[in-house]
């Protein structure tokens, strides 16, 4: 009783869909029948689709969020088992991780497909660890598809492991590819769908709000000093502060220059965004 249509009601009705027609389509996210990749291109909701279509309720769709949340918790056990944490170590890393208002907060805000991203990351992160190959590729892929601007996360990801990994050669593939992706998604997207939705996200670094995602990257360069006095305003602060208190400040406290590529999504998607 507490959702409303957007984006609950619209993601129960794209399901409805999904199982019927195999499309991803919805009427009540714009005026007309539309698919919702139309607007955000998120190939990853069809991996709950088997789940809904034998159980076809909006409660599927509400366990199947709380569900991810909480098997991330799987690839981060098995981590600390890789760097030998004694069992007390890797149960507090887990309860963490569990109780983590980024992790566990969605479970309380309708559905989105951020929801998949922290099993994904955890799985990617073990497979990178473990160098599984193809596991690694299987959930870089995966990561890819759960939005657009995932592709962030997956290039950085790469230049993380271009700098760490024996083989380069992986991270300097997974950059491209994530480059190469997210050039063409967004393109058709302009093309053939609704548009990439870079004012409402990033509208407090943009002049010309029609002017796309190259508007955004033309203020960091030229005005670095706003850029960062988005990143510290008042609001933005609290935020830094409720995500890292709990994480001891650990992510910012490295000395090794290519781990704040792993850093960067949080300070360019969270601290930055005017959303």
């Amino acid at each position: 009783g507490w959702t409303a249509t957007y984006d609950f009601g619209l993601f129960l009705q794209m399901y409805h869909y999904m199982a019927e027609t195999f499309e991803p389509l919805t009427t009540c996210e714009r005026d007309k029948l539309l698919s919702h990749f139309a607007v955000h291109f998120s190939p990853i909701y069809y991996l709950i689709l088997p789940f809904y279509y034998s159980f076809p309720s909006a409660n599927t769709l509400l366990i199947s969020q709380a569900v991810l949340a909480v098997i991330g918790a799987i690839p981060l056990m098995l981590i600390c088992k890789n760097r030998n944490l004694s069992n007390l170590e890797t149960i507090s890393f887990s309860v963490v991780f569990l109780f983590c208002c980024a992790i566990v907060g969605p479970c309380f805000y309708d559905f989105h497909e951020n929801a998949f991203l922290p099993a994904i990351l955890m799985w990617f992160f073990y497979a990178i660890e473990k160098k599984k190959t193809v596991l690694m590729y299987i959930f870089f892929v995966l990561l890819l598809f759960v939005k657009e601007d995932a592709a962030l996360y997956a290039a950085l990801i790469g230049l993380y492991c271009f700098f760490n990994m024996e083989k380069k050669h992986h991270g300097l593939i997974m950059f491209s590819v994530s480059a190469f992706y997210f050039v063409i998604v967004t393109g058709l997207m302009t093309k053939f769908g609704e548009g990439v939705m870079t004012s409402r996200t990033y509208g407090n670094l943009m002049i010309d709000y029609d002017a796309g995602l190259g508007e955004v990257v033309k203020t960091v360069l030229i005005n670095p000093t706003y850029f960062l006095t988005q990143c510290i305003s008042e609001e933005s602060f609290r935020f830094f502060l409720i995500m890292l208190l709990p994480l001891g400040f650990m992510p910012i406290l490295s000395k090794k220059f290519s781990h704040y590529f792993l850093v960067a999504p949080f300070i360019l998607m969270n601290l930055a965004s005017g959303y």
